[in-house]
C-alpha cells in the first residue's frame, strides 16, 4: 500500500508543492554564496600581450550610471541597478536579477600601468582595457668595498 493509495493524490500534490517552494526560497538565499559569484557584477580579467581587460556585465544601465575610479587598492565600480517596474500590474513569481547598489573594487593585476585605463561600455558589457608597464631590464649593480680580511 503506497501513499497515493491510502491518502488519494493531493498529500502528494501538496508535498511536491511544498518541496518545489522550499528550493525557490532556498535557491534566493543560497544562489550568491559560492564564494566569486556573490559578488557583483560578476567580472573576466584576461590577459593579453600589450595589457589586459576587464569584462564587466552591467544589463539595464546607461553608462551615466556606472561610477568607475581607479584607488589604491584597485578598480572600483559602484552604481545601482534599477528595480523592475510594471504598469501592467503583472506579479512576479521569481526574481532572479540583482538591483538595488553596487560597489566592487577589483584589484589591478601586477604590471597594470594606472597611467592607461580606457573603459567603453555597449550592449550591457563594460570592458576596461588597461596597458601592461614597461617590462624593466634588469640591471647590474656594482659593489664597492675595501679589501677582504683575513
Amino acid at each position: 500500500m503506497n501513499a497515493r493509495s491510502t491518502f488519494g493524490e493531493a498529500p502528494v500534490r501538496v508535498i511536491d508543492d511544498l518541496r518545489r517552494e522550499f528550493e525557490t526560497l532556498v535557491g534566493r538565499f543560497t544562489a550568491r554564496t559560492d564564494g566569486a559569484a556573490a559578488l557583483y557584477p560578476p567580472v573576466d580579467v584576461a590577459e593579453g600581450e600589450d595589457g589586459y581587460e576587464l569584462i564587466f556585465d552591467l544589463p539595464g544601465l546607461s553608462s551615466d550610471a556606472i561610477d568607475l575610479e581607479l584607488r589604491a587598492e584597485g578598480l572600483h565600480i559602484a552604481g545601482t541597478r534599477p528595480e523592475w517596474s510594471d504598469d501592467a500590474g503583472h506579479t512576479l513569481h521569481r526574481v532572479e536579477r540583482t538591483t538595488g547598489p553596487f560597489e566592487r573594487t577589483v584589484p589591478l593585476p601586477a604590471g597594470a600601468d594606472p597611467e592607461q585605463i580606457e573603459a567603453t561600455y555597449r550592449d550591457g558589457v563594460l570592458k576596461v582595457a588597461i596597458a601592461k608597464t614597461a617590462a624593466e631590464e634588469p640591471r647590474k649593480v656594482f659593489v664597492t668595498g675595501g679589501v677582504a680580511a683575513d
